[in-house]
């Protein structure tokens, strides 16, 4: 059988995507060699949970890296590995991660009745992004944050009170996902927005049944303080982008704190203009997109693996436009230079700037004019 010009094309870029990731992830390695440094982050999320079960206080370590500063209930998720030697609990962790992103790009492909066959190439993208490599490294818990918001974005309609769940479980990990009720707001999901709010007090309640209260008490001051800490450019490892610049010197030492907030304005302005076009088009998806991508260059505190954040909301924006090839190739080429950007090329300079073009893309996309049947077919979350 023949393969088609656009086949062979994205073969091509499938190999050589996959190879930039793995490469990336080499260097990583050699930086940080496994086993020694497998699941790294997860281990000191362990330290914390061992500190609260003797009734210490797991905020103790509150250095940036090392400490861990997510809230509590997310010690929940570390207990439930507690029980394996390093080896299982590396293997179960990871393949439970591998397995949740599977499971988001099926999800997505499927809410938008897009056959596999159209995005067979969806899986390298996600699974060999040099991020989700490092993710799966150190022991990150961004997959699972990102697949409890995808259970809020998939089930919003047909079962409120699983979205709920999920986007309450995803907020109790970290935070930020609380940005979405912006996105139920708008959409009307009072009931999923309420389902959230009951399992975040539901698991803040249960931690503290289980461990002490007092962590929770705790934490606000820990949030508090990461809300106003600016990591500078250093050795280029730090991801937001006023590290970024000063890493590039284009800003100066002292100022990112300034800067972030300029950006967390522009970000807001951007959020509230797809607030607006999903109000006057009744479009939700461009909303969720924003949100989505909005996060990641939002945080005054970010790494290389934040990226993974962007596999979510740049699939339901493609599937959003039916693959359209103008927003296929956006894509395809803005992850493959995060790829590179990791050691190489601009350390997360170009992975910002990406990300930053791609909000007005998608704000502009939302005002294109559509047909009916199109966009009954694109639109199942109407406002």
């Amino acid at each position: 059988m023949r393969l088609s010009f656009t086949t062979a094309l994205l073969a091509v870029w499938v190999a050589v995507y996959v190879a930039a990731g793995l490469h990336t992830e080499l260097e990583l390695a050699a930086l940080k060699p496994i086993p020694a440094s497998l699941m790294q982050d997860f281990d000191f999320y362990r330290d914390a949970l061992h500190a609260v079960a003797d009734g210490n206080d797991p905020y103790a370590n509150r250095d940036i890296g090392t400490g861990f500063l997510y809230p509590p209930p997310a010690l929940l998720l570390v207990a439930v590995f507690e029980p394996f030697n390093d080896l299982w609990r590396a293997s179960l962790f990871t393949t439970l991660n591998l397995a949740l992103l599977a499971l988001m790009l099926v999800g997505v492909s499927r809410r938008f009745d897009l056959p596999l066959s159209r995005v067979w190439w969806w899986f390298p993208l996600a699974f060999a992004f040099a991020p989700t490599l490092e993710l799966l490294h150190i022991g990150q818990i961004n997959l699972l944050v990102t697949f409890g918001v995808l259970i809020m974005f998939l089930f919003a309609c047909r079962s409120p009170s699983l979205a709920g769940l999920g986007l309450g479980a995803a907020i109790c990990l970290k935070v930020t996902p609380i940005a979405f009720f912006v996105y139920l707001a708008v959409t009307k999901r009072f009931r999923v927005l309420a389902v959230s709010l009951i399992t975040v007090a539901v698991l803040v309640g249960g931690f503290g049944v289980i461990y002490s209260f007092q962590p929770a008490l705790d934490y606000v001051d820990v949030f508090r303080n990461l809300a106003q800490i600016s990591l500078p450019g250093g050795d280029g490892n730090a991801q937001s982008l006023p590290a970024i610049l000063n890493y590039h010197g284009v800003i100066a030492s002292g100022t990112e704190d300034e800067v972030q907030k300029v950006l967390d304005g522009a970000l807001l302005a951007a959020i509230l203009a797809a607030v607006g076009v999903a109000i006057a088009r009744t479009r939700s998806d461009g909303l969720f997109v924003v949100i989505g991508l909005s996060l990641v260059p939002a945080s005054n505190i970010a790494w290389y693996h934040h990226y993974t954040f962007l596999l979510l909301p740049l699939c339901v924006w493609m599937a959003s436009m039916k693959l359209h090839p103008l927003a296929v190739a956006w894509v395809l080429g803005g992850l493959t230079l995060i790829q590179f950007d990791r050691f190489g090329l601009t350390h997360g300079l170009l992975a910002q700037v990406f990300i930053l073009a791609t909000i007005p893309l998608v704000l502009l996309a939302e005002l294109r004019p559509a047909a009916g049947s199109n966009r009954r077919a694109v639109q199942r979350n109407d406002v």
